[in-house]
């Protein structure tokens, strides 16, 4: 889970999806893009991220090929190498967040907001991570954080939150089938 500061409320246009949000989701318009999903299963809602990306994976066959699905889990220092490697234009982070929202909510977060401390259920700050791969490989990263309503141990994600991600798997499927660069 990541813990946004100074996060400024935005209004929402339609359901959970602002449009800050559906613009970061949306493919880059040249190059590949990487969906991260970040986050530890084995604390609820923390597990949002995993959640998403193994849903999106699982459409991402057959509709989603110009984009890149990966599960990292609490440790996305692991993927440093392999995202580089793909070269991508755009990151796409999705992770638990407390930001002081209401439960399943959605908010794109600048990555000024992200700590640069080990203060999160990562193993190693999130922020740094993303630099090193933006100065690799000159891509631009969206941190998209989906307000968490228990972190406690357990391996169940809240309603709320599969609501929210939920929205963000339904919004990519849409996109994808009305012919956005996916692929």
């Amino acid at each position: 889970m990541t813990r946004a500061y100074r996060v400024r409320p935005i209004s929402l246009t339609s359901g959970l999806l602002t449009d800050e949000v559906r613009d970061a989701l949306r493919p880059a318009q040249i190059g590949k893009t990487v969906v991260l999903g970040v986050g530890n299963t084995m604390r609820s809602d923390d597990g949002v991220g995993p959640y998403v990306v193994n849903r999106l994976a699982s459409i991402a066959q057959v509709s989603l090929s110009g984009t890149v699905f990966i599960d990292a889990g609490s440790a996305p220092e692991d993927f440093v190498e392999d995202i580089i490697a793909i070269r991508p234009s755009k990151i796409v982070i999705i992770d638990g967040a407390d930001f002081g929202g209401y439960a399943g909510e959605l908010r794109l977060i600048a990555e000024e907001n992200i700590p640069s401390s080990t203060l999160t259920t990562h193993s190693f700050p999130l922020s740094i991570t993303t630099r090193l791969i933006a100065t690799e490989t000159g891509c631009k990263v969206f941190f998209i954080g989906i307000q968490v309503k228990s972190t406690a141990f357990g391996e169940s994600i809240s309603k709320e939150i599969c609501s929210g991600a939920d929205s963000i798997v339904d919004f990519i499927t849409k996109e994808a089938l009305r012919g956005a660069d996916y692929d």
